[in-house]
């Protein structure tokens, strides 16, 4: 038997013929801790949670909570339910394939005739979540105050949405000022991060621990980058200087030298060469081992912040203002555009397949771009400020950003809904990586400070 009322919660067992009686008392996450009235469910040493109504925010919940009770862990679903309920039950079918959460009232405090069917599977099996199958059937139903009872028969549909959520697990100090970039190595044990306090550093994020710090920048770097074999980082600097270093031993191995700001800098996949983007109006591609320039594209508008290659490295993407170009690397021709950001672009990111482009912008929105069709295929908004980095996970079936304000954002990229936000940073998040295997983010602050978020 299953008893909760508000923050507390009782597992209790009997049995009559053996003369046996336990009970536990129940962790209740912050969450929920806060409603009462909810609907809940047992099935699989999980327990579900529906709705629930909160006596200090007059506010009625939609969300559905699990409580794992072998692991004693919670999760929390968003925009589960179709609307606000409380009072309402829900009932496990007889094979426990199906949940049917019945009846409740709603957020206007009427009492709704509701039946919400869904698949246990989709709620119990959180991280391996591919599709969510929502069939919804409200017999009467009042949408508003004053509209009169009666079927609402277009409301049936299929909501498609991945769940992830991340856990902060630490916080690295060691920068005396901004964090401008984070970046996981290939294999993801390490990541190299570059400040305003002039220094580029490695941190091992089992034990968090700084391997190394690089010092020789006379200014602000702007960013550090990993070879793809992990031996290198690369470095630049408002001081006008490249730097290659040897992670093993921290030596600066290499230094180029020019006139104009650098403005963005990536190796390419085979880590043979580096593309860099300056003031002047130039892209230029470096050779990695003997430092010499093997290409120049100097036909981009000016402006140009940020450069990405392709993951087959034929092709290369740059934003100036407003505008995302698709260059090709050989003829060094624009091969597409796209332009919908209503201010200027400050990050763009290739999918893991190629096939897609994600942008983020001052305009506060995230964008993906269908680069066959050349269109705009979904927006993402959620964001309150300027949007400062994004990237796809390594399926491509996320996506996190940063902004200026304060927080981390997990979005599904089908569905286009937001998923998480994290919040912890106490200041503007300036960059935002993740590791190879999708289960760790790497954020970085202007208030100094890099924090690990764990699935």
């Amino acid at each position: 038997m299953l008893l909760f009322c508000r923050k507390t919660g009782l597992s209790i067992e009997y049995d009559e013929n053996n003369n046996y009686f336990q009970f536990h008392k129940l962790f209740v996450c912050n969450d929920i801790s806060q409603y009462h009235y909810y609907g809940y469910v047992y099935v699989n040493n999980n327990i579900l949670f529906f709705g629930g109504f909160s006596n200090n925010k007059s506010a009625v919940s939609k969300l559905v909570h699990r409580y794992s009770i072998q692991e004693r862990e919670w999760v929390t679903f968003k925009h589960t339910l179709p609307i606000p309920l409380y009072k309402c039950s829900g009932i496990l079918n007889e094979d426990s394939t199906y949940i049917h959460i019945i009846g409740g009232t709603d957020d206007k405090n009427s009492i709704v005739s509701t039946h919400v069917k869904t698949k246990v599977n989709a709620l119990m099996d959180v991280l391996q979540l591919s599709k969510h199958e929502l069939t919804i059937v409200i017999q009467h139903w009042i949408r508003i105050s004053k509209i009169k009872l009666g079927w609402i028969n277009d409301f049936s549909k299929i909501i498609i949405k991945y769940i992830r959520g991340f856990e902060l697990l630490m916080v690295l100090q060691g920068h005396s000022s901004t964090v401008n970039s984070v970046r996981f190595s290939a294999d993801s044990p390490k990541i190299v991060s570059a400040s305003d306090d002039n220094t580029v550093r490695i941190w091992d994020i089992a034990s968090g621990k700084q391997l190394q710090i690089f010092r020789g920048h006379t200014d602000r770097v702007i960013a550090a980058r990993f070879s793809p074999d992990g031996h290198t980082v690369v470095s630049y600097s408002s001081d006008g200087t490249i730097r290659l270093w040897s992670v093993s031993t921290g030596i600066k191995v290499m230094k180029f030298k020019r006139d104009f700001k650098i403005l963005d800098l990536e190796f390419s996949p085979n880590g043979e060469y580096i593309i860099s983007v300056f003031q002047d109006n130039t892209i230029q591609i470096w050779d990695v081992h003997s430092g010499i320039e093997m290409k120049q594209i100097s036909k981009y508008s000016k402006d140009t912040l940020n450069t990405q290659f392709s993951p087959d490295g034929k092709m290369v993407i740059s934003s100036n203002d407003k505008t995302i170009s698709l260059w090709d690397i050989k003829s060094g021709e624009t091969l597409k555009q796209f332009k919908d950001h209503s201010n200027r672009v400050t990050r763009t990111k290739f999918s893991p397949d190629g096939k897609c482009i994600v942008s983020c912008s001052l305009d506060k929105t995230i964008r993906i771009w269908n680069i066959e069709t050349e269109r705009e295929w979904k927006t993402l908004k959620g964001h309150s400020g300027h949007v400062n980095d994004v990237k796809y996970f390594p399926d491509g079936k996320f996506i996190v950003s940063c902004s200026n304000d304060n927080t981390i954002r997990l979005w599904n990229v089908d569905s286009g809904i937001e998923l998480q936000t994290l919040k912890g940073h106490y200041h503007f998040v300036t960059c935002v990586d993740v590791s190879r295997n999708g289960n760790i983010i790497v954020s970085g602050s202007r208030d100094c400070k890099i924090r690990i978020w764990r699935s």
